[in-house]
């Protein structure tokens, strides 16, 4: 909240993080109930944590390198990288992005 803010905004503020948070509760209840944690703790226990650290690492670098692939297409600089063509093909984004490759762009 900033010093100068009106208080019907800092008030709707409020009340968006507050209504924001009780629902990220009541989902995350709903989507942990169930869960036998105890089996879950024998479970990563007996695994071999080289293993999950390179799964957990691979995700990791997916995760980044999808979420940066959108800019690396637009800073190729054929702007925007298309979703489909106008015949609804989703093989564009495909080609899209193997001729950035191509080039080096990114």
């Amino acid at each position: 909240m900033e010093p100068g803010e009106p208080p019907a905004k800092s008030r709707r503020r409020a009340i968006y993080w507050v209504i924001s948070l009780l629902l990220a509760g009541v989902l995350l209840y709903f989507s942990l109930r169930g869960i036998e944690w105890l089996r879950v703790w024998t479970v990563v226990r007996s695994a071999r944590l080289l293993f999950v650290a390179l799964a957990i690492a691979q995700v990791w670098n997916s995760a980044v390198y999808l979420r940066a692939l959108p800019q690396a297409l637009e800073l190729a600089g054929d702007g925007p990288a298309p979703v489909a063509d106008r015949n609804g093909n989703a093989g564009a984004v495909f080609r899209y992005a193997a001729r950035a490759g191509q080039t080096g762009s990114w």
